[in-house]
């Protein structure tokens, strides 16, 4: 009977044990599988916010806040009317720009202020000129407290009655950014729909992956042991 005693609690013990060492495997596993569930249904769940300039009305620009974007128009350092809204470009005319567009001279400073901040933006620009044009537009990125993230000039190509060219940023988080024209050889500026994209969920998925080579190398070290 005292063997029965001593015997019964150790099999208790590492039977307690096993289930213990089974429950955090069941438990790892299980996390795992909710962060990679997470992160795909975060990357099919986010769509890129896109500011469509043909929904707005057609008014000025100045002071409007559209999609979390607050865009500003100024002309020779002052707050200016003339860029506007929903102005037709024309069908054909443009290959990266919309038929509709956001539009004005070129001889002012098209501002945007992101309500939250944004480490990715897209967007367009055609001028009116048939001219190629190295650079047709400079954009300048800022950050929260104002320090410049980045500074892009870039080219237009020429089409038939239009010079046209693309921005993309990708980078830390940023808060404003400024665009000024190539005034010498055009006399409007016409920006197409604005693209922000959203996170993708890959970051959770990253740590859903690495959770999961973690448990397989705990496991791995078990078996050999």
């Amino acid at each position: 009977m005292r063997d029965g005693d001593i015997t019964v609690p150790r099999l208790q013990l590492k039977g307690s044990a096993i289930m213990s060492s089974a429950s955090r495997f069941s438990l790892r596993r299980s996390l795992a599988a909710t962060i990679l569930l997470g992160a795909f249904h975060a990357g099919a769940a986010h769509a890129d916010a896109v500011i469509d300039f043909s929904t707005l009305p057609q008014e000025s620009v100045d002071g409007v806040t559209a999609d979390g974007v607050t865009f500003g128009y100024t002309e020779y350092g002052f707050s200016s009317p003339e860029a506007l809204f929903d102005v037709a470009v024309g069908t054909g005319n443009t290959q990266l720009v919309s038929p509709y567009a956001l539009v004005g001279p070129a001889d002012g400073v098209l501002t945007m202020t992101f309500a939250a901040p944004a480490s990715a933006i897209e967007f367009a620009v055609a001028l009116t000129t048939n001219l190629t044009l190295t650079p047709g537009y400079t954009v300048t990125v800022y950050g929260a407290s104002g320090n410049v993230l980045d500074t892009d000039a870039v080219t237009t190509t020429a089409l038939d009655v239009l010079s046209e060219g693309a921005f993309t940023y990708d980078g830390a988080a940023a808060s404003s950014l400024a665009i000024s024209f190539d005034s010498a050889d055009a006399n409007e500026f016409a920006l197409g729909n604005v693209t922000i994209p959203e996170p993708s969920g890959l970051g959770v998925f990253a740590a859903g992956l690495a959770i999961l080579a973690v448990v397989a190398f705990h496991r791995q070290g078990k078996s050999l042991v």
